[in-house]
This record gives C-alpha cells, structure tokens and sequence, in this order.
C-alpha cells in the first residue's frame, strides 16, 4: 500500500451494533490511526457509519463515486462482488466470519458464503472450523485471523473481590427472553444472588457496552460478544443459540477458538444451571489473570490484527492484481 494509502473497507451494513459491523469500526479506527486514508462502503448506513464519520472516516452506501483504492478490506458474498466488479484491479481481502454459507431454500446463498465465480486474493478465517471449511468446501486457502478488539477502548479491568459472582451480563444479539438459553442464565444469576443485565439487539442495545462490562464478574456470550468480556478480563462463558460451549479457561481456549467461541464444539447442547454454576465456580477459583491478559495481546489485539492484515497488503501489491495468492504465513 505505499503507492496508494487508500483502504476501501466494505460491510453488509454500517448500521447494527453486531458482529462484522464492529469488525469494521474496530479495523477503521485502527488503520486510520496508522494514517491510512480509510474508506467504508455499504449500501445500508447507520449507526456505525455515524460513528466513524465523527472521527473522520468517510462512509459511502454507492460506489459510483468512490476513488481507486490501494487495497480493499470486506466481508460478506455480495459486497465483495460489488466491490470487485468497480475495481476488477484493486486487491481483495475478504473476511469469512461464519460458517452458514447457504440457506435451506433452493440452495440460497447467504452472506457468510465465499466468491467463487472471479478470484479472491487473499481470504481471512476467524477460526480453523471456517478454514478448514473453506478449503474442504472451496479448495479455497485462507489465513487465520481472529476476532480483534480496540483495548484502549475494552480496557484489561478484572472485578471478583468476592468468590461469588455478583453481577452477570448476557451480550447477545440473537436470543430473546423467552428462549431455553437464556432460562439458564437467570437460574445461574438467581443461584448467585447477582444481576443479570441483558445486552444485545433484543434487549437493550448499548453502544458504550465497555461501561457495561467494566462493573460484571462474568460475561456470556457467543463469538465478539463473549470476548468483549475477556479481554476486560472478566469470567467468560460461551453460550447461546448453538449451545454451551464453556467457560473461557486456560485448559479451554485451545478447543473454543476452534469454532470462534461459538459453542458449536457443544453439538448444539445447553448445559444445565448446574454444570454452569459448577464451572463458573471452578474457573473463579482457578483464575489466571496472567495467562489470560497474554491471550488478550496475542490473539485479540486490534494493533496485531491490523500489522497482519497491512503486511498480507503489501505482498499482495507486489504481485499481478488478478492473481490469488493462497495463504500467507
């Protein structure tokens, strides 16, 4: 990217506070503050595309008029097509967050499903179970990279003064009230004694979610959601709609990260209040901040994250635009 600064970032939406939508904030942020000339395109804005036009980001819903980028940074089927076909030689790199390429209808495809009709220069997994499914699936090679996170913004803050939880946040953006998942947890804070404050896209949406999480002992989730909370060095478990996959814990991660702490290694079984209640109380009592801030800046930094991704940049410049160049180690 020495030529040309210009990053063209693209989304599905730059509206909802969900998950590729912050993926997004958080890249932007990060690469304007190494002086990149950040732009971010989706055609649905929003929130986010407020959020970054107010620390100088320029967001646009058409491509019409958008400038020749050095290189472009997307997520989702459609967008990187879009992309693409306004500038066919501009490098891509895109982003698969999940595994739910196609719909049960007519073999439909859905947002999450790669490009396979022109060549991708480079694919990013956030996980091996996205990886391993891209090039058993695609024979399509991607590079690891997983969920990253601003810590300036989700500051390392642990709070357990007390050996029993006193304050649980449930961040999820795709469970309601009235679901299984989430009659678990309020037995699990009803145990305890502590509150229970729901965050998410069905219940109360926060953008300052980090204030939220800076007062909570334990924090449940899936994927970004659950490792907001870890990397503040809360108590977090994977839970939600694809079952309990755990409590974050150093004998844990290794098998978590595997499916982007989903829970999908749980084969879609919730865990009674009782094997929660048994493992939060474990993991309190064997707690290893040390070990966990470590994790924090190795795997889930933004600052990494985006060395990574402007390195994968420049090797990519250096080779024919057209040319995809398989994974990069």
């Amino acid at each position: 990217m020495r030529k040309s600064r210009k990053v063209l970032l693209g989304n599905n939406t730059l509206d909802t506070f969900a998950g590729s939508e912050t993926w997004t904030y958080t890249l932007a942020v990060e690469l304007q503050r190494r002086g990149f000339s950040v732009v971010a395109y989706s055609p649905l804005q929003g929130q986010i595309a407020r959020r970054l036009e107010a620390i100088g980001v320029e967001c646009i819903s058409s491509l019409a008029e958008a400038d020749q980028p050095g290189v472009i940074i997307c997520s989702h089927h459609d967008i990187t097509g879009e992309l693409h076909h306004r500038f066919p030689r501009a490098p891509i790199i895109a982003t698969v967050h999940g595994t739910l390429h196609q719909g049960l209808r007519n073999h439909e495809i859905l947002p999450e499903h790669p490009v396979t009709d022109f060549k991708v220069n480079q694919y990013i997994a956030v996980s091996e179970e996205v990886e391993a499914l891209l090039r058993q699936t695609y024979g399509i090679e991607s590079v690891i990279v997983r969920n990253f996170f601003d810590l300036t913004r989700f500051k390392w803050s642990p709070v357990l003064p007390n050996a029993v939880p006193r304050s649980i946040v449930l961040n999820d953006n795709y469970s309601t009230r009235h679901d299984e998942e989430i009659r678990v947890i309020e037995q699990v804070a009803a145990h305890y004694g502590a509150e229970l404050r729901f965050i998410g896209a069905n219940f109360e949406e926060s953008w300052e979610i980090e204030d939220v999480l800076r007062q909570a002992d334990v924090v449940v989730g899936m994927g970004r959601s659950v490792l907001e909370g870890f990397c503040m060095g809360k108590v977090a478990l994977v839970h939600g709609r694809w079952g309990t996959g755990g409590v974050l814990t150093q004998d844990t991660y290794d098998l978590l990260k595997q499916t982007n702490f989903s829970g999908r290694n749980s084969s879609g079984r919730l865990a009674s209040p009782a094997d929660i209640i048994k493992s939060i109380d474990s993991a309190i009592t064997q707690l290893r901040p040390d070990w966990q801030r470590a994790v924090v800046l190795e795997n889930h930094d933004v600052r990494k994250a985006a060395a990574t991704l402007v390195e994968l940049a420049h090797r990519l410049r250096k080779r024919p635009w057209r040319r995809n160049v398989g994974s990069v180690q």
